[in-house]
């Protein structure tokens, strides 16, 4: 039973966090948009959609960069935080399509 009521609510999840992002992005707020983005990556990990998985970390990543920009533009110290998240995220971008192609070799 709990199996089934995850795949039902992974989906309802998904579309929250994607409505939420899109939400923040209009009110130019990127560093939280791009913490909605790896939760939709995470929901779509869960749901095995590991090309989509990566398609939103990359989408974070930019979100991140988009934010230490931002942060720059201001004038204000930047402790390059945003930058990090971005670079990590760009990395683990890269890990899960290496690991898809990998996947795909050994069928």
């Amino acid at each position: 039973m709990t199996h089934y009521v995850r795949y039902i609510t992974l989906p309802l999840t998904f579309l929250q966090f994607g409505k939420l992002a899109r939400k923040l992005q209009s009110r130019d707020e990127p560093q939280y948009e791009g913490l909605c983005h790896l939760a939709v990556a995470r929901c779509e990990r869960s749901l095995g959609n590991h090309a989509a998985e990566a398609e939103a970390i990359v989408v974070a990543a930019r979100s991140f960069m988009k934010a230490e920009e931002k942060t720059r533009c201001t004038g204000c110290l930047s402790l390059e935080d945003h930058f990090q998240a971005a670079i990590q995220n760009y990395s683990r971008a890269i890990e899960t399509q290496v690991c898809l192609a990998q996947s795909w070799f050994h069928f």
